[in-house]
Parts: structure tokens; C-alpha cells; sequence
């Protein structure tokens, strides 16, 4: 089993609601008149739970947890939401993806039937599964800036995993 360790993807979605929470708050406090008592109470329970979110969201930055599983089963992308899983037998091959004058800053997982994917996924992920196929040659890619490995060497370990379950 091959489990690779990274980052939580979505702590700026915490951190950008927390700041928005307190920001509102502030303004709240700032426009009020004392005489309407429920915005004045509402104020401080934004901020705090502005606080709260931010906190929330630094503890995620910190925070390394496996982002991608690899067993006998297949692959676990754990770096979108919700947490996608690839049978052996739906995967063709890995390919590493770069820029131009960067090295490569996404894995390629090359499936038998996209469509089919595509069709399996929540809309929102369809969507975007369908602008990857499209840019990317296959719906399923996953960024590596998430991931605590060296690009070639777990691209390595994803085609020898591949050589040893595919059935």
C-alpha cells in the first residue's frame, strides 16, 4: 500500500469565510446605532466565529494527512471533495504534466472511459472533469503542489503499484 501525505486543500475556503465573518461583524459594529440590540449582539458572534473559522483554517495549512491511497483495490484521491476512487481496471496509465519552463505541476490518471467518469461525477466535478479532459487529455487530475513527493518518483510508484495489482 502506498499512502503519500500532503496538504488539506480547502483551508482557504476557511480562512476567506473567517476573515469575511469578522470583516462583517466589524462592519456591523462600526454602522450600528446602539439602539438596535439584536445587531449589537450579532456583531460580537460573528467575529467570533470569524475567528473560529480562521483557526479552523491554520490548523488545515498545518495539518499533513494522506491525500492519496494506493492498495490492492486501486487509487483514493483524497485531494478532492468529495474523496474520488479509481479501480485498477479502470486506469490505463499515469503521465506527469508540466508548462512551459516549469516542471510538472499535475498527475494524469488516464482511464478507460472518461465519458463514463464524467457522468458518474456530482456536477459540479463534471464540469470540471470535463475542462480537464479537454485541456489534459483525461478527466481525472490531481495537482501536485498538495502532495508531500517528489513528482517522478511517485509517478514510479504509481505505474510499478499498477504493474503489480492490475488484474
Amino acid at each position: 500500500m502506498l499512502v503519500v501525505k500532503g496538504r488539506a486543500r480547502i483551508f482557504w475556503y476557511w480562512i476567506v469565510a473567517g476573515i469575511g465573518l469578522v470583516a462583517l461583524g466589524l462592519g456591523i459594529l462600526d454602522w450600528l446605532l446602539e439602539e438596535d440590540i439584536v445587531l449589537l449582539m450579532m456583531a460580537p458572534i460573528l467575529i467570533g466565529s470569524g475567528l473560529v473559522f480562521v483557526v479552523i483554517g491554520i490548523g488545515k495549512v498545518r495539518q499533513t494527512r494522506p491525500v492519496l491511497l494506493v492498495d490492492e483495490v486501486g487509487l483514493v484521491d483524497c485531494t478532492a471533495l468529495p474523496h474520488r476512487r479509481l479501480r485498477w481496471s479502470e486506469i490505463v496509465d499515469f503521465r506527469l504534466i508540466g508548462t512551459v519552463g516549469r516542471g510538472p505541476i499535475w498527475l494524469a490518471v488516464d482511464v478507460n472511459d472518461p465519458a463514463k467518469l464524467i457522468r458518474k461525477a456530482l456536477i459540479g466535478s463534471s464540469t470540471m472533469m470535463t475542462a480537464f479532459e479537454k485541456v489534459c487529455g483525461t478527466p481525472w487530475v490531481i495537482t501536485l503542489k498538495l502532495l508531500d513527493i517528489e513528482p517522478r518518483d511517485l509517478l514510479g510508484r504509481l505505474k510499478a503499484a499498477r504493474k503489480q495489482f492490475k488484474r
